[in-house]
């Protein structure tokens, strides 16, 4: 079954990665047990775009503002978010219910500037912006019956044959980025892309690969890959390189990762006994596995660079940890994180939308 579109894979890791039922961290006001928290949908130096289930609705909020704009309808259609050119303007296209029925048209695109919006319809059966600019310029999947493209700018469109889904990931510096199309037959293919300007060329070329996500270094020279295995791979080869030392569960329940010059964090989801459980496994710089951490919960993770400090969420609380120093805890309170540089997060917590050093 053809399903065009990234929301699958964002709603299946944001589910994943959404907090813990057990944040109850006493000094904080952290969401009581069972309750719905907000997540980060899009996120850059400017704002954040966030959905919110007590509220039912998507908003953009720049940070240290109000609210800049509000979507109910947007909340219950679950829809690919992007940041239009700089957040909290952004795109919101497709539905999770037009992405798990292929013969379902894709709501008309929405796209949020300030205080107006704007519907855009598409002749395309399927349609969905993975990143847009300021001036317009835009990563689209499009899809008709079984056959989907990728329009990146004005450029030709890339077939992409039959996919079920197709992630489209900007390094930290915004100079390269990473598509990850998963074939509907077995597999996948990776594309790498520079930055040109207002827009996107490709880099190197496609290779097949068995990846489901990944992560960038800040620079983009390279990428982890989480799939049926967990590999590093560059724009310069077709190859992967798996990493070593990681257990069998770990290779397999990889959730999330990040990437610094210092080394390497990946987010290893568990489920034990109805309880859920995160297990952090820290890379060095050369890629051995070099510490372990258990979370309770579900939690995003983020390294700084150059420094190599990891950020994770515990018990409704931001920790943030240095190699070879203690943990500390720099902010109570926090539903989700979203890294926006290589040493800034754009953090939810129970009062605001802040932008936090770590």
């Amino acid at each position: 079954m053809l399903v065009v579109g990234c929301a699958a894979l964002v709603a299946l890791v944001a589910a994943m990665l959404l907090r813990s039922d057990e944040q109850d961290a006493p000094g904080g006001p952290a969401a009581a047990s069972g309750e719905l928290t907000r997540s980060v949908l899009a996120a850059d130096g400017s704002g954040v775009v966030l959905s919110d289930p007590r509220r039912r609705s998507i908003i953009g909020v720049g940070f240290g503002r109000r609210a800049a704009w509000r979507d109910a309808a947007a909340f219950e259609r679950e829809p690919t978010a992007a940041c239009a050119g700089s957040c909290p303007d952004a795109v919101l296209s497709g539905s999770m219910e037009s992405t798990n029925q292929p013969e379902l048209p894709d709501p008309p695109i929405v796209v949020h500037r300030g205080s107006r919006v704007e519907h855009r319809r598409t002749r395309a059966l399927k349609d969905r912006v993975l990143w847009s600019s300021a001036r317009g310029t835009s990563v689209r999947l499009v899809g008709d019956g079984d056959r989907a493209r990728l329009l990146v700018g004005r450029r030709p469109p890339i077939d992409l044959g039959r996919q079920i889904v197709t992630t489209f990931q900007v390094s930290a510096n915004g100079r390269r980025a990473l598509a990850v199309s998963l074939l509907a037959s077995s597999g996948s293919v990776r594309r790498w892309f520079r930055r040109t300007g207002d827009g996107w060329a490709p880099l190197g070329v496609p290779a097949r690969s068995t990846a489901l996500s990944g992560c960038l270094a800040t620079d983009g020279s390279r990428a982890l890959l989480l799939g049926e295995e967990v590999a590093w791979a560059s724009p310069a080869s077709r190859a992967e390189r798996p990493v070593r030392g990681l257990t069998a569960e770990e290779r397999q329940n990889a959730g999330a990762c990040a990437l610094s010059p210092a080394g390497a964090a990946i987010a290893v989801l568990r489920e034990h006994t109805g309880r859920r459980q995160t297990s952090i496994v820290l890379l060095d710089g050369g890629g051995a596995v070099r510490a372990r951490r258990r979370v309770s919960g579900f939690t995003p993770i983020a390294l700084s660079a150059p420094a190599g400090r990891l950020a994770y969420v515990a018990g409704g609380a931001l920790h943030v940890v240095a190699p070879g120093r203690p943990d500390r805890v720099i902010l109570r309170g926090v539903e989700d994180f979203a890294a926006i540089a290589p040493d800034q997060l754009a953090v939810v917590d129970s009062a605001r939308v802040r932008r936090v050093g770590f």
